[in-house]
Protein backbone atom coordinates (compact mmCIF):
# COMPACT_ATOMS: atom_id res chain seq x y z
CA UNK A 1 0.00 0.00 0.00
CA UNK A 2 1.59 3.09 -0.81
CA UNK A 3 2.36 5.93 1.57
CA UNK A 4 -0.15 8.09 -0.03
CA UNK A 5 -2.86 6.10 -0.32
CA UNK A 6 -5.18 4.65 2.53
CA UNK A 7 -7.64 2.00 2.27
CA UNK A 8 -8.77 3.83 -1.73
CA UNK A 9 -8.31 7.55 -0.20
CA UNK A 10 -5.22 9.35 -1.93
CA UNK A 11 -3.89 11.77 0.72
CA UNK A 12 -2.85 13.92 -2.23
CA UNK A 13 -6.16 15.10 -2.99
CA UNK A 14 -9.33 16.62 -1.17
CA UNK A 15 -10.66 13.76 1.23
CA UNK A 16 -14.05 13.81 2.13
CA UNK A 17 -15.89 12.61 5.21
CA UNK A 18 -18.04 10.30 3.42
CA UNK A 19 -14.42 8.93 1.91
CA UNK A 20 -13.10 8.60 5.45
CA UNK A 21 -16.52 6.78 6.32
CA UNK A 22 -16.30 4.20 3.22
CA UNK A 23 -12.37 3.65 4.10
CA UNK A 24 -13.37 3.19 7.12
CA UNK A 25 -15.80 0.05 6.23
CA UNK A 26 -12.81 -1.09 3.75
CA UNK A 27 -10.32 -1.03 6.10
CA UNK A 28 -12.90 -2.97 9.07
CA UNK A 29 -13.62 -5.52 6.42
CA UNK A 30 -9.93 -6.24 5.94
CA UNK A 31 -9.28 -6.57 9.47
CA UNK A 32 -11.89 -8.84 9.88
CA UNK A 33 -11.80 -10.97 6.98
CA UNK A 34 -11.02 -13.88 8.48
CA UNK A 35 -13.75 -13.60 11.12
CA UNK A 36 -16.06 -12.33 8.33
CA UNK A 37 -15.03 -15.53 5.79
CA UNK A 38 -16.19 -18.05 8.88
CA UNK A 39 -19.90 -16.97 7.70
CA UNK A 40 -19.66 -18.29 4.34
CA UNK A 41 -20.57 -21.88 6.41
CA UNK A 42 -23.71 -19.90 7.38
CA UNK A 43 -24.96 -18.90 4.12
CA UNK A 44 -25.48 -20.13 0.46
CA UNK A 45 -23.35 -17.95 -2.19
CA UNK A 46 -23.27 -18.69 -5.33
CA UNK A 47 -19.93 -16.67 -6.36
CA UNK A 48 -17.36 -15.18 -4.68
CA UNK A 49 -18.49 -11.59 -5.72
CA UNK A 50 -21.77 -11.84 -4.20
CA UNK A 51 -19.61 -13.51 -0.63
CA UNK A 52 -17.60 -10.03 -0.80
CA UNK A 53 -21.22 -8.16 -0.73
CA UNK A 54 -22.47 -9.91 2.26
CA UNK A 55 -18.92 -8.95 4.26
CA UNK A 56 -19.26 -5.08 2.95
CA UNK A 57 -23.17 -5.09 3.96
CA UNK A 58 -22.37 -6.80 7.25
CA UNK A 59 -20.15 -4.18 8.23
CA UNK A 60 -21.80 -1.44 6.36
CA UNK A 61 -24.92 -2.53 9.34
CA UNK A 62 -22.17 -2.52 11.95
CA UNK A 63 -20.83 1.16 11.25
CA UNK A 64 -24.04 2.63 10.64
CA UNK A 65 -25.54 1.27 13.71
CA UNK A 66 -22.55 2.72 15.53
CA UNK A 67 -22.97 5.74 14.00
CA UNK A 68 -26.93 5.50 15.73
CA UNK A 69 -25.24 5.02 19.04
CA UNK A 70 -23.73 8.08 19.29
CA UNK A 71 -26.20 10.09 17.84
CA UNK A 72 -24.02 10.40 14.64
CA UNK A 73 -25.36 10.34 10.80
CA UNK A 74 -23.58 7.65 8.64
CA UNK A 75 -24.76 9.63 5.62
CA UNK A 76 -23.24 13.24 6.33
CA UNK A 77 -20.65 12.32 9.27
CA UNK A 78 -18.79 15.02 10.59
CA UNK A 79 -14.89 14.26 11.56
CA UNK A 80 -15.59 14.25 15.01
CA UNK A 81 -18.29 11.40 14.27
CA UNK A 82 -15.67 9.94 12.51
CA UNK A 83 -13.75 10.13 15.87
CA UNK A 84 -15.76 8.65 17.83
CA UNK A 85 -16.89 5.79 15.41
CA UNK A 86 -12.75 4.50 15.54
CA UNK A 87 -12.68 4.59 19.28
CA UNK A 88 -16.08 2.89 19.00
CA UNK A 89 -14.21 0.30 16.78
CA UNK A 90 -11.49 0.18 18.42
CA UNK A 91 -13.03 -0.80 21.64
CA UNK A 92 -15.26 -3.48 19.34
CA UNK A 93 -11.32 -4.98 17.53
CA UNK A 94 -10.26 -5.44 21.49
CA UNK A 95 -13.72 -7.46 22.54
CA UNK A 96 -13.15 -9.71 19.11
CA UNK A 97 -9.78 -10.59 20.72
CA UNK A 98 -7.63 -8.29 18.10
CA UNK A 99 -4.04 -7.72 19.31
CA UNK A 100 -3.31 -3.86 20.28
CA UNK A 101 -0.75 -3.09 18.02
CA UNK A 102 -2.97 -4.26 15.04
CA UNK A 103 -5.81 -2.43 16.04
CA UNK A 104 -3.85 0.74 16.55
CA UNK A 105 -1.93 0.30 13.39
CA UNK A 106 -5.25 0.44 11.74
CA UNK A 107 -6.93 3.34 13.92
CA UNK A 108 -3.79 5.17 13.41
CA UNK A 109 -3.97 4.89 9.52
CA UNK A 110 -7.77 5.89 10.02
CA UNK A 111 -6.72 8.95 11.77
CA UNK A 112 -4.76 10.04 9.08
CA UNK A 113 -7.25 10.04 6.93
CA UNK A 114 -9.63 12.54 9.28
CA UNK A 115 -6.62 15.15 9.92
CA UNK A 116 -6.73 15.55 5.74
CA UNK A 117 -10.64 16.06 5.97
CA UNK A 118 -11.00 19.80 5.09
Amino acid sequence: MSEDIIYGVDLSKKVTPIMVRDAIIRCFVKAHSDVLDDMREYGEFKTEEEFEKMKNLQVKYLIETMFEDIGGDFNNPTKEQLSKIVIKLKEYAAASLRKPEIIEKHASEIKKLIEKIE
